[in-house]
């Protein structure tokens, strides 16, 4: 980010008429939404002081390839977090979500307990803080 907060900042998110509306009301000029997977970015190398994955690589297919995507368009760091396992599905079933699926929310691909998780970003950078806000495993990763 430049001074005063005025760098670039860009959204990626699948395609979503709610996310549409929500973006409509949230505009300023260095800020910028995109619809498309986070597989492939068409960003050049280190374009972004910064690259985020918010509750996403439990949802993508290649979670390998779309960190090294992250740390590729990234220049200073990594932030990311995902729901921490067996926690995440032991919660839904004790609050009877997801039953038949043992606890597993639709739409997650993948679970890392807290050091696997580490160990996946470590691949990528240098873990500089691992942070565990119930119920999530959350990393900071120089690149």
């Amino acid at each position: 980010m430049g001074a005063a907060g005025d760098g670039r900042v860009v959204g990626i998110d699948l395609d979503d008429p709610q996310l549409h509306e929500e973006w409509k009301g949230r505009q300023c000029p260095n800020l910028e939404y995109m619809v498309m997977k986070a597989e492939n970015l068409p960003f050049a190398d280190k374009e972004f002081d910064v690259a985020t994955a918010i509750e996403v690589l439990e949802h993508v297919p290649d979670p390998e390839h779309t960190v090294s995507e992250m740390a590729r368009v990234a220049s200073g760091h990594l932030l990311v977090s995902v729901p921490r396992e067996p926690l995440w599905r032991g919660l839904n079933m004790a609050r009877g979500a997801y039953l038949k699926d043992l606890g597993n929310t639709p739409g997650h691909l993948n679970h890392w307990s807290r050091k696997a998780f580490v160990e996946l970003l470590g691949r990528h950078g240098e873990v500089e803080e691992v942070r565990s806000p119930f119920p999530w495993t959350m990393l900071l990763v120089r690149v």
